[in-house]
Order: structure tokens, then C-alpha cells, then sequence
């Protein structure tokens, strides 16, 4: 008579097969995938996953990065994107459509289908593809962006608008009030509306948009008109001269922001990622309330930024301690609460002052003294290796930098990054 006793071997042998069969079905399904991507390689073309669609910054900088890497490094690949792959996003969708489609200039798009599926069980299984994961954000190493572009430094940008666009950008701009031949500054301060699924974990990131009146002032004093973008979530502007309310416009869109930014005479704004698409079309970006203080720099090597004031239990902290292993690596709101760590916004009068320092660069006329660039090289010798933007080679604001002369000739550190 049979009992479970005599039955158990058979079981366990029969287990045994099953797994092996399993493992061997595997290794056979990732040998197949293996060769097929090395079929695509050979006829030029790479898979690749970007984790971050849903947040425009990262489909600019991201994308931007990737492709500069890739010239820099000589690589004469055409990348495959799986539109409606999710990755990390907590959606699918591109943030910004008319974006994706200036990136068709290089990359393959396939947008959802058999043919997307099919591909996209190749590039899980195949273990071969590249991964735009740390390009714009990192905690443990440095982003790769600032190396990236601090090398591309002196080169075109990757893209510029379409005659079309322009005509028709050009043409919004004269409904939204603006008149012909006007210049204009894109204007973003961050709120809070934007994902509030998240907002709690980025709150501290967010500014008042009163405090850039002094700044918008001086924009339009030298003649020029501002365009304050964003999204519908945030507080109406009040009345100003010279000012435009884009964000609450019903004439906003995809196509719309994404031209202001690409024809700005500059971006004024925050560690939000909008200024990004500034930067992936060539245009300088100002920008001010930037935290924490390891992510102080704009990756693009023409911005100017400034960084929050930080405060613990209501003192003020000196630059190093912002720098310092315990604070810097720090990300989210919690983190800094814990902490007793809150923040004081840039003043009217710091905004004011980087903006006229924009505007002096543009036109020429900048002028820093040997004290300023000891200034610049002391802040910078405050990152390590491993700080977000350790690698970035643009520039705090020489103001900011003036009134802190003290505190930073003061600073230990290195002082011999350029």
C-alpha cells in the first residue's frame, strides 16, 4: 500500500524536475532576448528606459543627458523608447507631449502595441539596455547630468523650435498680450498643487511668488515683459505691468509651455524641473531658492542659482553644517522635520540681485573680481564626492556669495575646484 512515507521521494524528485524545468525555461527565454537585442544593436538600435516621464524636468534633462553622453562618447546608436512604459512614474503619460515629439529628431518611439509589448519583454529579459535612472537624481552618488553637461559646454544645444512652432508660439503670444518684437522672461514659482500625492515629501521646496515682484520690476524696468508659467492649481497673480498670468490662462498647453521656455530671454525660477526645458533648447536659467544646499547648482553650465536659507530650531546654519554628512544628503520634508531643520526663502532683495546679474552677463557687461571667484571656488570646495551636483560647473549667485564673505573665507575645505 502506498503512504504519504513512500510517496515523498516522488514528490520531491518530481519538485525537483519542475524547478529545474523552470530555470532552464528561464535561461533559455533570457539567451533568446540576449540575442535578439544583440540583432537590434547590430543593426544600430538600443533599448532603453527612462523612469520618469510624468515629470517634465526628467523628460528634459534626462532625455538631454542621455543623448549628449552618447555623442560625447562617440556612440552611433539609434534608442528605442517604449511610450506608455511606466518605469518609477506614477503614470504613463509624457509630461509634456510636444517635448516627446522633439525627441523624435533621435530617438525611436514606439508608442503602445504588439510590437511595444513585444519589445519590452525583450528589454526586461535580455538584461541589455540602458537606463536613464540617475542622470537628474541620485542620493547615493552624484546626479550624472552636471558632468554631462558641463562637458557639452560650448556646443549647441540638442534642440531648437520648428519655424512652425515659432509662428505659432509668436502668434499666442500676441493673443496673451504681449506685443511684437517684446522680449519676455518665464517666471515659475513652485506651490504645492502640482502632485499632491507627493507634495508632502517636497513641501519644503515650495516659494512665495510675492517675493519675486522686485525682480519682475527690474524685468520690466529694462523693457521686458514677464510670463509667469506653471499650472491651474496655483494662486492668481495679482495685477501687475508688464506681467502676464500664463498659468491660469485659457490658452495654456503642452505646446505653449513648452515654447515660452525654449524663447525666453531667460528663466527665472526654483529647483521645480520646469527650467530644464529652458536648458535643453539653450536657454540660460536664474535660479533662486534652491535646497538643499548639495543640489544648489544648475546642471546646465550658464545658470546662476541661489541657495534657501537653512535654519535649526530656529538658529541659523553656517554653510558647511548644510553641507554637512548628516543634512546633505537629505531629500524629503520628514527628513528635515525630524531634524529641526526648516528653511527661510530668498529675499525680494536676493532675487532682485541675481536677476541684475543675469542681465549683466547678457549684455556683457558682468565683472567679478579675483575675491569673487575665491568666493565661488570656496562655496564649490564645500561638495564631496557623491553631493548631487559635485560635478556641476555652473555658478552661485555674486551676491549671494558677497554677503557671505566672511562665513566662507572662514569655511574649511578644499579650495582648489575650479
Amino acid at each position: 500500500m502506498t503512504t504519504p512515507s513512500t510517496l515523498a521521494p516522488v514528490r520531491s524528485t518530481v519538485t525537483r524536475g519542475l524547478n529545474l524545468a523552470r530555470r532552464l525555461g528561464a535561461a533559455i527565454v533570457r539567451h533568446v532576448m540576449q540575442a535578439i537585442t544583440f540583432v537590434l544593436e547590430g543593426f544600430g538600435y538600443r533599448l532603453m528606459r527612462a523612469p520618469c516621464v510624468d515629470r517634465v524636468g526628467h523628460l528634459a534633462l534626462d532625455f538631454d543627458s542621455y543623448l549628449k553622453e552618447n555623442s560625447l562618447l562617440s556612440r552611433r546608436i539609434r534608442p528605442i523608447f517604449l511610450l506608455g512604459d511606466r518605469g518609477f512614474s506614477r503614470s504613463d503619460t509624457p509630461a509634456n507631449p510636444a517635448l516627446m515629439e522633439y525627441w523624435r529628431q533621435y530617438i525611436t518611439i514606439i508608442a503602445p502595441g504588439p510590437l511595444q509589448s513585444v519589445l519590452a519583454l525583450i528589454r526586461n529579459y535580455g538584461g541589455s539596455f540602458d537606463d536613464l535612472g540617475d542622470y537628474a537624481f541620485n542620493i547615493t552618488k552624484s546626479a550624472r547630468a552636471y558632468e554631462v553637461q558641463g562637458k557639452w559646454r560650448g556646443r549647441p544645444p540638442l534642440l531648437t523650435l520648428t519655424d512652425a512652432h515659432r509662428e505659432r508660439g509668436q502668434k499666442a503670444l500676441r493673443e496673451l498680450g504681449l506685443p511684437d518684437g517684446a522680449w519676455f522672461v518665464c517666471l515659475h514659482a513652485r506651490e504645492g498643487g502640482y502632485s499632491p500625492m507627493d507634495e508632502h515629501h517636497h513641501s519644503y521646496r515650495n516659494v512665495d511668488v510675492a517675493s519675486y515682484d522686485q525682480a519682475v520690476a527690474t524685468i520690466v524696468s529694462r523693457g521686458g515683459w514677464c510670463v509667469r508659467t506653471g499650472d491651474k492649481s496655483m494662486r492668481p497673480l495679482a495685477p501687475m505691468p508688464g506681467v502676464i498670468d500664463y498659468a491660469l490662462s485659457p490658452l495654456k498647453s503642452d505646446w505653449l509651455d513648452l515654447y515660452l521656455c525654449a524663447a525666453c530671454r531667460f528663466f527665472l525660477g526654483d529647483t521645480s524641473g520646469l527650467f530644464n526645458v529652458a536648458g535643453v533648447f539653450g536657454r540660460m536659467s536664474v535660479l533662486t531658492n534652491m535646497v538643499p544646499l548639495t543640489g544648489a547648482y544648475s546642471p546646465f553650465p550658464g545658470d546662476i542659482a541661489i541657495p534657501k536659507q537653512m535654519l535649526r530650531d530656529g538658529r541659523r546654519l553656517t554653510l558647511p553644517e548644510g553641507f554637512s554628512p548628516e543634512i546633505g544628503q537629505l531629500r524629503l520634508t520628514a527628513e528635515f522635520e525630524s531634524r529641526g531643520i526648516t528653511f527661510v526663502d530668498n529675499s525680494s532683495e536676493e532675487i532682485a540681485g541675481v536677476v541684475s546679474e543675469a542681465f549683466d552677463r547678457l549684455e556683457g557687461g558682468a565683472v567679478y573680481t579675483a575675491e569673487d571667484e575665491v568666493l565661488q571656488s570656496r562655496f564649490r570646495g564645500l561638495l564631496r564626492p557623491g553631493h548631487t551636483c559635485f560635478p556641476s560647473s555652473s555658478r552661485i549667485g555674486r551676491d549671494y556669495l558677497r554677503a557671505r564673505t566672511d562665513e566662507l573665507l572662514n569655511a574649511d575645505g578644499p579650495t582648489d575646484r575650479q
